[in-house]
């Protein structure tokens, strides 16, 4: 059988058509869970017909995939981290205007960091807990926020997070099952991780000032 042009997709192409990230389908595709094939040139093509097939396989099992789930995510929790939300903050009604820009960069590099750990199914949660850790601990130091405004700062992002998700839940009316509920112990389990490596952080910081 002729396999024409149209029947090729580009990584770009191929992450559009499944509403995910064009790293994440990079990602998917190395570890086998995406077949995909290489031209000459090295560059990744996949078939429109696996697409689709992975595309219907996921609605029959109504099941968001952790990525699928996180783009939506992203997609809704502007709502939550709006200006007028952030307002009513303390510990931001502290900060200029750099460091509230610092601080929505932290948020959106909670989102992706989850995602990342999600999409992967990894169970060392070790390294990318601790670099968002010191983020946040070190963005509150250089700003003088205390240990508890450090908290605050970082709850208020990954209650904004949860929030997000289980609206998502709500509007997809998608049945909430064992593999959500997995789901959702991974992401509390990966967030707590990342507040205690502040804790953490942050202490050694104010002895080392």
């Amino acid at each position: 059988m002729v396999v024409s042009k149209n029947d090729w997709l580009s990584l770009s192409a191929a992450a559009q058509m499944l509403g995910i990230h064009p790293s994440t389908v990079r990602l998917w595709a190395d570890k086998g869970l995406l077949p995909a094939y290489r031209t000459k040139g090295g560059h990744r093509r996949f078939k429109r017909q696996d697409i689709e097939l992975w595309l219907e396989t996921s609605r029959q099992q109504h099941f968001l995939r952790p990525a699928e789930m996180m783009s939506a995510v992203l997609r809704n929790i502007r709502f939550h981290i709006a200006e007028s939300a952030l307002a009513q903050e303390g510990w931001y009604a502290k900060l200029d205007s750099e460091a509230r820009q610092a601080y929505r960069t932290s948020g959106q590099n909670l989102i992706k960091g989850l995602m990342i750990y999600l999409s992967t199914q990894q169970n060392d949660i070790e390294a990318e807990a601790h670099a968002l850790g010191y983020e946040y601990a070190s963005r509150a130091h250089r700003y003088r926020l205390n240990l508890p405004e450090a908290i605050q700062a970082f709850l208020f992002f990954r209650n904004s997070l949860f929030n997000s998700i289980y609206i998502l839940f709500s509007d997809t009316h998608t049945s909430f099952n064992a593999q959500h509920q997995t789901l959702l112990n991974r992401a509390t389990a990966f967030t707590d991780k990342i507040l205690s490596n502040l804790v953490e952080t942050y202490l050694l910081m104010e002895n080392n000032a």
